[in-house]
């Protein structure tokens, strides 16, 4: 009962709400290192802000009797301690450790995880890009709600698409797009799907030129605007490839003479 107990975290968002007609606290960690929450009393609330890092349990009881006139029990001081342990809401050496650990491994990642996926938006490709699809619509109407961007990323593939909409998934440089039941499709809008490859497109020299020239024409008139992310000389072909095999550029590189 004479040492000192763990300090409460300082990164904890405290909200009270009402659960079966008694106030209570939910306590929920800021720091990201638990997406778990638990609710407490307010008496207990006072009990977890009086955990600094100092106080002992005797501590505790005196200062809880103090200011409500009431004689805690150690034991129920104690598993109050071990409930916030156990949801790492405490400052312990194996918090601390996690905490190093996270950061370790966040600054080694070449890619930053989305922390909100599957809390503010759906983490299945098909049904986010139903729920984004949401904020896309064509005042003319749903039939008009058909266009998709969709990449593949090294975790999963992003789409914007609504009812009807044509999902087109091209570019192959992190890897397949990870599969999916098609009665998604049927379900997210009667969606289609296509793979397409510029050598399908282009099988005549008349659709090589067609094709040019409407891409030209929409470059000339501002449709299309080319990001010219960055340059290399020719005979700095090799450091082009480096760059974008490091994933430094963005937009079109390209090789000048």
């Amino acid at each position: 009962m004479n040492a000192p107990l763990p300090a409460l975290k300082q990164a904890i968002e405290a909200i009270q709400v009402e659960h079966e007609g008694k106030p209570m606290i939910l306590l929920r960690d800021q720091e990201g290192l638990n997406d778990q929450a638990v609710m407490v009393t307010l008496p207990a609330f006072l009990l977890a802000m009086m955990l600094n890092g100092r106080h002992t349990v005797s501590d505790i009881q005196s200062i809880f009797a103090k200011n409500t006139g009431s004689l805690l029990p150690p034991e129920e001081i104690q598993s109050m301690v071990a409930q916030l342990d156990k949801l790492e809401l405490l400052e312990t050496e194996e918090l601390q450790a996690k905490r190093q650990k996270v950061m370790k491994d966040f600054l080694a990642s070449p890619v930053r995880t989305p922390v909100h996926e599957g809390l503010g938006y759906p983490r299945e490709p098909i049904e986010l890009a139903s729920f984004l699809g949401r904020f896309f619509k064509d005042p003319k109407g749903s039939c008009k709600d058909f266009f998709i961007i969709l990449y593949q990323g090294k975790r999963r593939q992003a789409a914007f698409v609504g009812l009807w909409g044509m999902l087109a998934t091209f570019g192959n440089a992190s890897g397949p797009v990870p599969p999916f039941a098609p009665l998604l499709l049927s379900q997210k809008g009667s969606l289609f799907l296509t793979r397409p490859t510029l050598a399908h497109y282009v099988q005549t020299p008349a659709e090589l030129r067609a094709r040019s020239n409407d891409l030209f024409a929409w470059i000339a008139d501002g449709s299309l605007k080319v990001r010219v992310g960055a340059t290399f000389k020719l005979t700095a072909a090799a450091d082009a490839h480096r760059a974008l095999e490091s994933r430094a550029t963005t937009g079109k590189v390209l090789l000048l003479p």
